[in-house]
């Protein structure tokens, strides 16, 4: 599942946003595969800004995948 916008109205819009979808379970069945998933993830956000940057594209702000991070990481259960 995915989503292309392009030509977004507005000074603050990106020309070509794409977004894709990870799914997980909230009561994942091995929960130290999905805890490695959200490790790979946090990894991804921390350290891809700068491979982003560097392939011209605009990374993700701070305050989306802090938004992530809080409001949907917590919500699967890995402990």
């Amino acid at each position: 599942m995915s989503i292309y916008l392009t030509n977004a109205p507005g000074a603050k819009s990106w020309p070509i946003t794409g977004a894709s979808f990870i799914l997980m379970y909230k009561e994942p069945s091995n929960k130290a595969n999905s805890a490695e998933v959200l490790k790979f993830f946090d990894f991804a956000f921390k350290e891809g800004k700068k491979m982003a940057s560097d392939l011209e594209y605009v990374p993700m702000p701070d305050a989306t995948t802090n938004f992530i991070r809080s409001s949907v990481w917590n919500k699967v259960n890995v402990k």
